[in-house]
């Protein structure tokens, strides 16, 4: 793997996934529907759906209050156990031998996707808010769910995975199996399942945006750098935008955010770099802020008038000395990220970063404990260091 390839995979793990992706500007609101998944755990813009020892439950973020999916009366809420409680009654579990894969929210229905026993399918449950009337929705011929997946109206977006035979070889059998990947769309209201593309190789931290009803994603594969899309009406394949370059070696890493393409790109006229901004429509491509104060930095999230940015402030080239700031393009100000002043560890992660432009949720690790719970608050508040904030202790 080349230098340039291997500085752009470890910005990328290091942003973890990189922007919450709707292209719609969205203000506080009592939409509850799932925008973005990950890793089973689903995130809306006022609450978020958690997959935990066994159970489904919803996690509201202004209150942090925990609700199991489960409405029946006297349900104690005990999980699948083969042993203990092999017929679980309570409508938070998942169905008998499945796999959890993810659970969204779609126009007030709960969808859960979960592996059956076959091989390459993937089964589809609807049923109401609280668990109640529950239906085998549809199947689909996919082998999993990775990394994350978007919501956007009435498709779920996401990375699937296949089980295949290797070339050459007649059976499907653990020595003679590879796992195909693929960015495929299922139609809520058909559940009808469409593969767009496939890689033999996982396309790390997949990132989904859509703008003007088309679908933008990555792909990167050896020498390939680029920004695929897809029309969502009728699934064309578009022509793909090649990644601009961050300095004479390096690609730049993008944010898309209403209709535009951000990135930070050195000016040899200068000694602070620019963020410039490429339109999604026209292809233009401007400056939209000149001369950031950092030394050189990688955007990695946008929310409203905030960009926040993995900023490298060392003074000598062979060194780093990373950081996270904030730089509000309305006041033109760059502020630095302290996420430890309350006593705790907590993460910025960028998928979480734009649930609106208001608020943000951490991850937050508590000593002693190998999972991370959540904290929701004001973008303002993180920067003023404030203690106005509500901590989401999620059980595991």
């Amino acid at each position: 793997m080349n230098t340039n390839k291997r500085i752009y995979l470890l910005i990328i793990l290091i942003a973890v996934i990189l922007t919450f992706l709707c292209g719609c500007n969205k203000k506080q609101s009592n939409n509850n529907d799932t925008a973005v998944t990950y890793e089973g755990s689903a995130y809306g813009e006022n609450g978020m759906i958690i997959y935990e020892d066994g159970l489904l439950a919803y996690y509201d973020y202004k209150t942090g209050e925990r609700s199991v999916v489960c409405s029946r009366p006297e349900c104690s809420h005990q999980k699948y156990d083969s042993q203990t409680n092999p017929n679980p009654s309570c409508a938070a579990v998942p169905p008998k031998n499945t796999t959890f894969e993810a659970g969204v929210i779609v126009n007030n229905y709960l969808y859960m996707f979960v592996l059956p026993s076959e091989i390459n399918k993937m089964d589809i449950y609807k049923s109401d808010l609280d668990g109640e009337n529950r239906i085998k929705a549809g199947q689909v011929n996919c082998g999993g769910i990775i990394d994350k997946a978007i919501v956007y109206k009435n498709l779920f977006v996401f990375t699937g995975k296949e089980l295949v035979k290797k070339d050459n070889e007649d059976e499907l059998s653990v020595s003679t199996i590879q796992i195909k990947y693929f960015t495929g769309i299922i139609d809520i209201n058909t559940l009808e399942l469409v593969q767009i593309e496939t890689y033999e190789k996982h396309q790390i931290s997949q990132s989904y945006y859509v703008y003007n009803n088309v679908l933008h994603y990555y792909y990167m594969d050896e020498n390939v750098y680029e920004i695929r899309r897809v029309s969502l009406s009728d699934f064309t394949v578009l022509e793909a935008l090649s990644l601009p370059l961050k300095n004479e070696q390096e690609k730049a890493y993008c944010v898309m955010d209403k209709g535009y393409l951000y990135y930070i790109k050195s000016n040899p006229m200068q000694s602070s770099p620019d963020i410039r901004r490429t339109d999604l429509m026209t292809l233009e491509d401007e400056i939209f802020v000149s001369g950031i104060e950092i030394q050189d930095g990688t955007l990695i999230g946008i929310s409203g008038k905030y960009f926040f940015i993995h900023s490298n402030e060392s003074k000598i080239p062979e060194e780093t000395e990373w950081k996270f700031v904030i730089y509000d393009s309305d006041e033109k100000t760059i502020n630095e990220c302290d996420m430890h002043y309350s006593g705790v560890q907590t993460g910025l992660v960028t998928h979480l970063i734009n649930l609106n432009e208001e608020f943000i949720l951490l991850y937050k690790f508590d000593e002693g404990s190998k999972h991370a719970s959540y904290r929701y608050m004001k973008i303002e508040s993180l920067i003023n260091k404030s203690y106005d904030f509500v901590d989401i202790n999620v059980i595991y």
